[in-house]
C-alpha cells in the first residue's frame, strides 16, 4: 500500500488552516508566492524536518500577525505575519 502524500499546510493570520498541495512533485516560485498572496518569500527551517515559507516584505505590507506561525517558530521576539506555508524540508527543493 503506497504511502499517504504529505498534505501541506497554509496557516492564516485568523488561525484557520488550508490545505496545499504543489502541482508536481516540488513546489514551484509562482505556487509559493501564490500562496504568499504575492511578493518575496523567505524560509525559516523549522525543527522535524519541515521549512516554513513567510512573506518576505509581510511587516512592511503590514500584514496582521499570524500567533500559530509565531508559536511554532518559538524564537522570542520573532513574531510572523501573513500567510505562513508549513512544508517538508527537502534540501534544494520545496516539497
Amino acid at each position: 500500500m503506497d504511502a499517504k502524500p504529505y498534505v501541506h499546510k497554509i496557516l492564516k493570520p485568523d488561525g484557520t488552516m488550508v490545505d496545499c498541495s504543489p502541482a508536481g512533485e516540488y513546489f514551484t516560485l509562482e505556487e509559493l508566492r501564490a500562496a504568499m498572496d504575492g511578493g518575496w518569500v523567505e524560509n525559516i527551517n523549522l525543527s522535524g524536518g519541515f521549512v516554513m515559507i513567510i512573506d518576505e516584505e509581510g511587516r512592511l505590507k503590514d500584514l496582521p500577525r499570524n500567533n500559530l506561525a509565531t508559536e511554532l517558530v518559538g524564537v522570542p521576539g520573532v513574531y510572523i505575519v501573513g500567510n505562513a506555508l508549513i512544508c517538508l524540508d527537502k534540501g534544494e527543493e520545496i516539497g
